[in-house]
């Protein structure tokens, strides 16, 4: 049973990490297609951006509870998109290529980090969710 703010949010992005980490495991191809795809778009790009700030602050103002356990997880998750999401809007593209690498140029490495991204993913959904339920 949802008893409060915390196990609602815990809820909610367990949930999407579980699917979203099965998404980069099992379809890998599709996500390494898909991100190669989105480096082109710029104006899509910013308006992911921009929701991800969004998403960030709203978890941060209603949840900045620093604990140890799933609730300061989830207060880390909000962060994490609040800073993720200014250096995406913030950062030019020419300075973000040459501190994170190019993963298009290695498939194999791609690959890799797909799947390692996916497998936590998981892990981190199934903490939420055995956490709340």
């Amino acid at each position: 049973m949802i008893t409060g703010i915390s196990s609602l949010l815990a809820l909610v992005i367990g949930s999407s990490s579980i699917l979203l980490g099965f998404v980069f495991v099992v379809k890998n191809d599709v996500v390494t297609e898909f991100m190669e795809n989105l480096g082109e778009r710029n104006h899509f790009n910013m308006a992911f951006a921009f929701s991800e700030l969004v998403a960030g602050s709203i978890i941060v103002y209603l949840h900045n509870k620093w604990i140890i356990g799933y609730e300061g997880l989830i207060t880390l998750i909000g962060w994490y998109l609040i800073v993720d999401s200014a250096a995406d809007l913030v950062v030019p593209e020419s300075i973000k290529d040459k501190l994170g690498g190019n993963l298009e140029e290695n498939e194999a490495e791609a690959d890799t980090v797909n799947q390692g991204l996916g497998a936590f993913l998981i892990l981190v959904g199934l903490f939420l969710l055995y956490s709340v339920i």
